[in-house]
């Protein structure tokens, strides 16, 4: 989970892990890759917001397909989608939920992707 807003990241990280999924999280895509460089096991799912501060969301998501290839990724914005669906469109299988998140959404749409990749709690 990458987003630049402490408290993004804080209420996101809390619902995923009360949904059962282990969660590591990020400020920036700098900070995302060193943490997912160190951790042992595959990444199944990033969850980034679109405009992140020095690395945009697609750009980390690309990176991270490199060390994962079967990253699925859910990008969160609070731009209208006609603004960023040219950014997002180079990530296969993307995911998009707008801000302001609803918390059922999260849960569910995480669930969802999960499913699809075989990699649900």
């Amino acid at each position: 989970m990458v987003d630049d807003d402490p408290d993004v990241v804080r209420l996101m990280r809390l619902v995923l892990e009360d949904a059962g999924h282990s969660v590591l999280t990020a400020l920036d895509g700098e900070s995302a890759l060193a943490t997912c460089k160190r951790y042992k096991y595959p990444v199944h799912l990033l969850i980034a917001d679109i405009v992140l501060t020095g690395m945009q969301g697609t750009e980390l998501a690309q990176r991270l397909y490199a060390e994962h290839p079967y990253l699925s990724v859910i990008f969160i914005t609070g731009y209208p989608f006609e603004q960023v669906a040219a950014d997002i469109a180079p990530v296969p299988h993307a995911m998009l939920l707008m801000k302001p998140i609803r918390i059922g959404a999260l849960a569910r749409d995480v669930a969802k992707v999960l499913v699809g990749i075989g990699k649900a709690s």
